[in-house]
């Protein structure tokens, strides 16, 4: 599926594809505004992002309740498919002085780096984004019909499920500038340690990935688990002494809670009732 028909008919679906149509149009459209600033100047690239972001949540929204498109339909991109670097779609170079090929290095190391994100959203926009949607429409290996073709390569394009594929990918963008490090990430980019503790008190020592398994196991086996509990052994001491303290006094003749004395005669007036008699 590319094309969701729901946005025909449904009015959420309905209102978001006039915004998104309103945003791209110089003096708005059905009833929209058009977007605050105009792309390529200070503060365009900021809203370029968060406009699609916005857009795209409450399209995932409406999804969720609907089921009209399944989640692999609208996955985003991580990454330019290969499928669009082709001369169909004018990869590299589609219009002179582009070069697309740097653009997404750059997009990808950040260097030159970027000012902010907003530096970074008028860039994306006015580079790979621009010439993305007409490309996803040209790529021979989609092979798009005529209506979606024309739908992905305009200001519906929210229509297309590859509308979100091309936006994940530009929000990974913006959130990977914004987050550049996590904490999983610098899990892995942190080189292994081991732990020496044949020596009077453990310490931890770098060691390269390639050579970490040249360390004798002994050095690393009986290493102390730093996410394991200790327990004094003077309290382990204190605690089986008072235990014993109370099995001792636990060891009492035993004898029942309820005197015999104290024990009421309902049950033995009910064991002594003649069952030949009915109730009154």
């Amino acid at each position: 599926m590319t094309i969701i028909a729901q946005f025909d008919t449904d009015p959420t679906l309905i209102n978001i594809s006039n915004r998104h149509h309103a945003w791209h149009t110089t003096g708005g459209a059905h009833g929209f505004p058009s977007r605050q600033y105009p792309m390529g100047s200070v503060g365009s690239g900021h809203e370029f992002f968060q406009f699609h972001r916005d857009l795209m949540n409450e399209f995932f929204t409406w999804n969720n309740i609907h089921h009209a498109v399944g989640s692999t339909e609208i996955a985003a991109w991580h990454s330019i498919p290969a499928e669009l670097k082709v001369p169909e779609t004018g990869w590299p170079s589609p219009w002179p002085g582009l070069d697309l090929a740097a653009a997404e290095t750059r997009i990808n190391s950040n260097s030159p780096p970027f000012v902010n994100d907003d530096a970074l959203g008028i860039f994306a926009e006015g580079t790979i984004h621009n010439w993305i949607h007409g490309a996803v429409a040209a790529a021979p290996a989609f092979h798009l019909s005529p209506e979606e073709q024309d739908i992905i390569s305009h200001f519906h394009s929210v229509k297309s499920t590859w509308f979100y594929k091309i936006h994940g990918l530009v929000d990974l963008w913006w959130s990977r500038f914004l987050h550049p490090k996590n904490v999983v990430k610098d899990t892995i980019d942190t080189p292994p340690k081991a732990i020496i503790i044949d020596v009077t008190k453990p310490h931890i020592i770098d060691v390269p990935s390639k050579h970490i398994f040249d360390i004798p196991p002994k050095l690393i086996s009986e290493a102390p688990d730093p996410f394991k509990p200790t327990i004094d052994p003077a309290v382990i001491e204190s605690l089986t002494h008072r235990i014993a303290q109370l099995e001792g006094r636990a060891k009492v003749k035993k004898s029942p809670f309820i005197k015999p004395f104290m024990r009421p005669e309902v049950g033995h007036e009910i064991m002594n009732v003649d069952p030949k008699k009915t109730p009154e």
